[in-house]
């Protein structure tokens, strides 16, 4: 491991001390004269959600992004007159519910839509987002508006219904044990995201009325990106992904075939030659009209196909001390460091 990395940016590598703290110093070769005009930054590593929030309020933390911030303490933070707070900041970002289709009882569509059917996703959202965030309405959520399909709804398709989600795993062969359940099912997770750790309660309970019993495995990022991602032990995983100024970027790398065994990709086992077809033109067309055209189909394929469900999109919510001057001065609000200032 290069323990002395060096790169041309506003800020340079000074000390890492494992599970605690990164430190960056600036860098005086920079080629922008003058900046960045702070003297360091030190990244803190909070395991826990509650504690960063915490570590906000104290001021023992200056910035926090709302990837790991818990919602359900948005609003208090808010109202924290120390803080500042700006909403809709980042790409759009989705949170799924991904299957591993490879899963005997969820390799089929029927298997997948009755999962659907049980979900109560208005619940999800009000209680782990604490209704920061809104109920995904289909395969890409809303955050490129050029691109839905309003014939996709998820709410009108499947509507939550215990009797014909147990009726559609009966037709499917995921059929009931005299008591009742259909097996176990091992849900997996980042322990350090606050609305996962919620939401997957709901869902254990949602899935346990149509006869799935959930086995909860929240588990360190790095033990879930190798269990998800690279070794497949699992039958449902809670994603986020976002997908920076296109989808072409974030959100193709979930569907394609081919794309793989290796970090944040297609790990569901899905593959249907039409939507690779779909997802290449689309991905190289001329104009938004005619990228609009292959995404309105692809999305009622994926609709159909349920490799995976959006639960809901993100309302992203960062927050500074009002002690820090030129935060979010660029499109997201992690890039641009090198015009952040504060009073000596």
């Amino acid at each position: 491991m290069n323990l002395k990395p060096i790169g041309t940016g506003p800020f340079k590598f000074s000390e890492w001390n494992k599970g605690a703290t990164i430190k960056l110093v600036r860098n005086d070769n920079y080629f922008e004269r003058g900046k960045p005009y702070l003297d360091a930054i030190v990244f803190q590593i909070i395991p826990q959600g509650a504690n960063r929030s915490t570590a906000l309020e104290t001021g023992e933390v200056d910035f926090v992004v709302d990837f790991y911030l818990p919602k359900t303490d948005v609003k208090r933070l808010e109202a924290n007159t120390k803080l500042t707070a700006k909403r809709g900041q980042g790409a759009p970002a989705i949170d799924f519910m991904m299957f591993n289709t490879r899963t005997k009882s969820l390799s089929t569509a029927e298997a997948r839509q009755a999962v659907m059917m049980a979900l109560d996703r208005k619940r999800i959202v009000d209680q782990s987002m604490n209704g920061i965030g809104r109920v995904g309405r289909g395969p890409f959520g809303d955050g490129f508006k050029w691109l839905l399909n309003p014939a996709v709804d998820f709410d009108k398709m499947y509507p939550r219904d215990i009797a014909k989600a147990k009726a559609a795993l009966d037709k499917a062969g995921v059929t009931a044990g005299a008591d009742g359940m259909r097996g176990k099912l091992r849900l997996l997770y980042d322990s350090a995201r606050p609305q996962f750790v919620s939401a997957a309660q709901i869902i254990k309970e949602n899935l346990k009325d149509i006869g799935f019993d959930v086995d909860l495995q929240a588990i360190e990022r790095a033990v879930m990106i190798q269990k998800v991602f690279l070794d497949w032990e699992y039958d449902l995983t809670l994603q986020s992904f976002v997908s920076s100024g296109d989808p072409a970027i974030g959100y193709h790398r979930l569907y394609i075939t081919t794309a793989t065994k290796a970090q944040f990709t297609n790990q569901t086992g899905y593959t249907n030659p039409k939507v690779d077809d779909l997802l290449a033109k689309a991905a190289t067309a001329p104009d938004v009209k005619a990228r609009a055209g292959f995404y309105g189909e692809l999305q009622t394929i994926l609709a159909n196909d349920l490799p995976s469900i959006v639960l809901f999109d993100e309302e992203g919510v960062d927050f500074a001390s009002k002690k820090l001057s030129g935060t979010w001065a660029g499109i997201d609000s992690r890039d641009r460091w090198d015009l952040v200032w504060m009073p000596k």
